[in-house]
């Protein structure tokens, strides 16, 4: 197969999309107790309660596999001559920090979410929408139209401006964050469609999709979420496309850069669902999974991380 002759572009689409959905968390919550603030003064957030039968021991296990792959993270960063090849890896750790923190929100409540990332995700799009205001601006935001339309706009969230950015490689420092982090889900969800079409033409035995039935199954398709760009980052990286990451010239400041975003999209990302989860299991139990964790031989590094971090936000609990 021949070289794509676009891949520093796509490199830097995804650089893009990350820094500015990380600048505009950051921008909304200057740091994560003003996060943790406004999801503890929200009625679903203080109606929170743990389900008796909560296997608590494997909410406890996951946690540590959130906790020790932020360490993971985290240490890569302070060697600069790794920086340019960390970012495939680390986009997959920022995914898998989210998604097993959010294993544990629902295992906390036990509920039966499939394991699969489609279910997980989805069912993560369904409480965006029904339980508002337990999710903040901006992981509330959805896109749940057809991708296609001129006249583009997020919804679920009266915070998001619409979106008018179409070329993901425009700086992602100068503009509003809200537009790249728009057509981040835009994108995103332009993907999870032509996907479902493939699906059907395999189904089906057909090669042609009629508009009828691309209306069906747009209708079908979950609204698309923070989390499932955040997905889309860890297929692509993971095991579907590394070139973007090989055939660019990155200083280590880039990779810097790009890292440190990651890292605070998955971090703040945790945080909110570290705050759910004490708060329905408790805070004397979190105190306790933390203070396991921090005491274990390679936990020691979590005491700035993990540690830090819910000594910032357990009050709200």
């Amino acid at each position: 197969m021949p070289l794509q002759p676009n891949q520093p572009a796509r490199y830097w689409a995804y650089f893009n999309y990350v820094v500015a959905t990380a600048r505009l968390i950051e921008r909304i919550y200057p740091g994560i107790p003003a996060l943790a603030a406004v999801v503890a003064a929200t009625p679903s957030f203080n109606a929170l309660r743990a389900h008796p039968a909560a296997d608590r021991p494997f909410i406890a296990r996951l946690f540590r596999s959130v906790w020790f792959t932020e360490i993971h993270l985290s240490e890569h960063s302070k060697y600069q001559p790794l920086l340019p090849y960390s970012a495939p890896w680390a986009m997959v750790q920022a995914y898998y920090m989210i998604y097993l923190a959010a294993r544990a929100y629902f295992a906390i409540h036990s509920r039966g979410v499939p394991l699969s990332h489609r279910g997980t995700l989805a069912a993560l799009a369904n409480d965006l929408l029904v339980c508002v205001d337990r999710f903040p601006s901006p992981w509330r935001a959805v896109c749940s139209a057809n991708p296609a339309t001129t006249a583009f706009a997020l919804s679920n969230d009266p915070s998001a401006p619409p979106i008018t950015l179409s070329n993901p490689t425009s700086s992602p420092y100068t503009g509003d964050p809200w537009q790249h982090f728009g057509l981040f889900l835009r994108t995103t969800r332009t993907r999870a469609l032509l996907g479902a079409f493939e699906e059907w033409r395999k189904r089906s035995k057909r090669r042609r999709v009629t508009a009828a039935t691309k209306a069906t199954l747009l209708g079908r398709l979950p609204p698309t979420t923070l989390f499932d760009a955040m997905y889309r980052l860890r297929a692509r990286s993971n095991y579907h496309d590394v070139d973007p990451f090989v055939f660019v010239s990155v200083t280590p400041s880039d990779g810097r850069a790009l890292l440190q975003a990651l890292l605070t999209i998955s971090t703040y990302t945790v945080a909110l669902l570290e705050l759910m989860v004490a708060k329905s299991g408790g805070r004397t139990w979190f105190d306790n999974q933390v203070a396991t964790f921090i005491g274990a031989p390679t936990g020691a590094p979590g005491a700035q991380l993990i540690g830090a971090r819910w000594a910032a936000i357990r009050r709200h609990v």
